[in-house]
């Protein structure tokens, strides 16, 4: 039996963001480089209808900007290794084999599984679809591995039978080299970060004039993006054209989370005064209790207005198969809630940026 250090994530936004805090938000040493990231949103716009873009917004860390190529690869904590499953069946009698190896070796490695063959997800035996999940764990005597993922459309850690990954690693459903891809992430040791006020102040500054100084996603031609503030402006027309995706209420949500404890972490290192800590820190928590309700008021509205209904309607709704007609009024107090919040948001990262050592 053997475990890798993994605690319930201070975030959940995305699997990729979840694994990152859920490894190293404990670890000391990589306070720094988790609070000089994650400051910048970024909302996606399709180009034309022919390559839909799944995700329309998203932290700015998700993604590298180069196809293919996994968010961990930016963090100097993480050594990656990156391998095809085909090739894993090459050289592996059998995927568990292959996890229980990794783990060894104290590696986490997260991997595609098809749902429809997971107990513990909300799409067993109803849904075929691969989804990213994290194993590092593994209890030979009871034939179970330790994982973690959105069985149930939350972040859940949770056991997994050496037959179910099995046989959902054998059935994968999506043919395509992203969700064919085996990442293999290992602490590297004796890393010294150093937070970069200067870096932190851009990353805001971009932040509040909408901007990204990095030009990250220049490569990438079938998207248009909204950095920043104007990721509430995104929310806006996503909600305008009847697209009700909570997803993008619960990113901001996590963003806010993210800048209360990063500011706990500027007090503790002298980077921001206590009289100064204490008004910004109310003043953020403020911010992120109004976001936690406007995301809990599209919830509740998405049950209300949703059509086409089948018995089931909790499990479907958890699995977005249905569309949500909102009245609009409901859509107009929505979006003027949107854009209160918008103007708090200036305020508050302008103050931050005049308070930072």
């Amino acid at each position: 039996m053997k475990e890798l250090k993994f605690q319930y994530p201070m975030i959940t936004s995305y699997q990729g963001i979840a694994n990152t805090f859920a490894i190293l938000q404990n670890v000391e040493a990589a306070q720094s480089w988790l609070f000089n990231n994650y400051i910048q949103l970024v909302y996606y716009s399709n180009i034309d209808d022919v390559r839909l873009h799944e995700m329309t917004g998203s932290f700015y860390d998700l993604e590298t900007g180069i196809k293919y190529v996994s968010l961990y690869n930016y963090c100097p904590y993480f050594k990656v290794q990156q391998i095809d499953r085909d090739t894993v069946k090459v050289f592996a009698k059998n995927i568990v084999d292959f996890l229980i190896n990794c783990i060894n070796d104290n590696n986490y490695v997260s991997i595609y599984l098809n749902q429809f063959y997971i107990p513990n997800s909300s799409a067993y035996r109803k849904k075929q679809y691969d989804n990213s999940v994290i194993v590092f764990g593994y209890d030979k005597c009871r034939e179970m591995l330790k994982t973690a993922s959105f069985y149930r459309n939350t972040f859940s850690i949770e056991w997994m039978s050496f037959a179910d990954v099995q046989k959902a690693f054998d059935n994968a459903f999506e043919k395509n080299e992203y969700t064919h891809k085996i990442v293999l992430l290992k602490l590297r040791e004796n890393i010294n970060y150093t937070f970069d006020t200067y870096e932190f102040i851009k990353y805001l500054a971009d932040y509040i004039s909408g901007k990204d100084h990095k030009s990250k996603f220049s490569f990438i031609r079938d998207k248009t993006y909204r950095y920043g503030i104007d990721y509430y402006e995104g929310i806006k027309e996503c909600f305008s054209s009847d697209n009700y995706d909570a997803r993008l209420l619960h990113i901001l949500y996590d963003h806010k989370i993210v800048m209360s404890e990063r500011l706990k972490y500027f007090l503790r290192n002298n980077y921001i005064n206590p009289i100064s800590f204490n008004e910004l820190y109310k003043f953020n928590l403020d911010l992120s209790t109004k976001v936690k309700n406007v995301e809990n008021l599209v919830l509740k509205n998405n049950y209300r207005y949703a059509r086409f209904l089948p018995e089931d309607k909790k499990d479907v709704l958890a699995n977005g198969e249905i569309f949500f007609q909102w009245p609009n009024y409901k859509k107009d107090d929505f979006i003027e809630k949107i854009s209160e919040i918008k103007k708090l948001d200036i305020i508050f990262s302008q103050r931050l940026t005049h308070e930072i050592k």
